[in-house]
């Protein structure tokens, strides 16, 4: 009995960040809307208020780690973030809100998206010293951001679809949910234990960051860099092959998040039985899942593919990040375990930069019909040689030696 109670205490406090958490896409099935609406700025501007959350997480989040590391408290960090969330709903309480309004909202978000990237920090000091524990607990509160996703993106959608695009902001105000929790149930996990100074007493050797979290870092950023158009076309895809509007942009990257919630909740299965090749297959599954989205005759095939690409997508991310916090010392886990969430911030951020140039480098292939289609495409190609690669290659550290 004590276990369940210790269990549910434990997913509440989890819950508390791992909602604001879910939040930070909510606006992208309204990116076709927005870009319309502010017809007069660049249709590059318009997207990065999709991104400038994830260049703000990082502003944020590295400084933190890197000069505090295991100082932090996040007790603090997590409350001032739900605070910042719930300024996203901005946009929604001033009258036609000028493009500045709308981006500062976004900064707001970015802001306390960066206290949010302690997250997996967070989990390993509740739960340091059982191996077994963090991978499952890293597995549910991925599958809980990715619920959140599930319902947040067609609620915001609908909203917009319904009531005006504005409307969709308020799907932010859930984050007083988020504010009332950390600061009513939430408790600060105690700091891991101190790491065994080495015989010369030196403490250089135990501060040094392994390269190894830097190349599990780099691997999660290009990945991200290259599944991140799926937030910010998806809906510019629902519209050109007339499925529909928001909404069913919404639905398509719920479908995303519920396939994320699926991959966090197999994770500790892939993390025990397939470690040697859960890498190469959700790769394999990327490679499967845009390609049903540039192939899809319906909007609800396109759904499965999502589904596919959310699958693959969080089982890479868990497995980076539990492999970044196991090749570095408690002296630099707190950074290498917030480094893995950066660096998804890079990828999406520089993501958009990158989709006008990828759709104009495949311009002349005729079968690619749309924006969205040609940029998929090259990310099919891409995970299509990673899987390949993964699948002759061990990844896990200390798998070179």
């Amino acid at each position: 009995m004590l276990k369940n109670k210790n269990f549910f205490y434990n997913f509440i406090q989890i819950f508390s960040f791992a909602l604001i958490s879910g939040m930070t896409t909510a606006i992208s099935p309204l990116m076709h809307m927005l870009t319309e609406h502010y017809s007069g700025v660049s249709v590059t501007a318009v997207r990065m208020l999709s991104s400038v959350v994830s260049l703000c997480g990082i502003c944020v989040s590295v400084p933190l780690t890197l000069f505090f590391g295991k100082r932090l408290r996040f007790k603090p960090l997590l409350t001032l973030g739900a605070c910042l969330f719930l300024l996203g709903s901005l946009p929604f309480f001033v009258p036609d809100p000028p493009f500045a309004v709308v981006m500062l909202s976004r900064v707001c978000v970015g802001v306390g998206f960066g206290f949010c990237a302690l997250r997996n920090a967070c989990v390993r000091r509740m739960f340091a010293g059982d191996d077994r524990a963090i991978a499952g607990w890293l597995g549910i509160m991925n599958a809980t951001v990715s619920i959140v996703g599930v319902l947040l993106g067609p609620a915001a959608g609908a909203l917009a679809d319904r009531f005006g695009l504005f409307h969709g902001f308020l799907v932010y105000l859930l984050a007083s949910i988020s504010l009332i929790l950390i600061t009513l149930v939430f408790r600060e996990p105690q700091e891991e234990p101190a790491d065994k100074l080495p015989s010369d007493g030196g403490r250089k050797s135990r501060d040094r960051i392994p390269p190894a979290v830097f190349r599990f870092a780099g691997v999660c950023a290009l990945t991200t860099f290259l599944e991140y158009p799926i937030f910010t076309l998806s809906s510019t895809l629902a519209a050109v092959r007339g499925w529909g509007g928001a909404a069913v942009g919404g639905s398509i990257l719920s479908l995303f998040s519920l396939g994320g919630m699926a991959g966090s909740l197999f994770y500790p299965v892939q993390n025990s039985r397939l470690p040697r090749y859960g890498l190469a297959i959700d790769y394999l599954l990327l490679t499967c899942g845009f390609s049903l989205m540039i192939l899809a005759p319906a909007a609800a095939v396109a759904m499965t593919g999502a589904f596919m690409l959310g699958f693959g997508f969080t089982n890479q991310m868990l497995s980076n990040t539990k492999w970044a916090g196991d090749a570095a010392t408690p002296a630099t886990r707190t950074f290498a375990s917030t480094l893995l969430p950066v660096s998804v911030s890079l990828g999406s951020f520089m993501s958009t930069f990158w989709i006008p140039v990828v759709s104009r480098l495949t311009a002349g292939l005729s079968f690619l019909r749309s924006e969205p289609e040609r940029v998929y495409f090259f990310s099919i190609l891409v995970y299509a040689a990673f899987a390949a690669v993964f699948f002759v290659f061990d990844p896990r550290p200390g798998s070179r030696r």
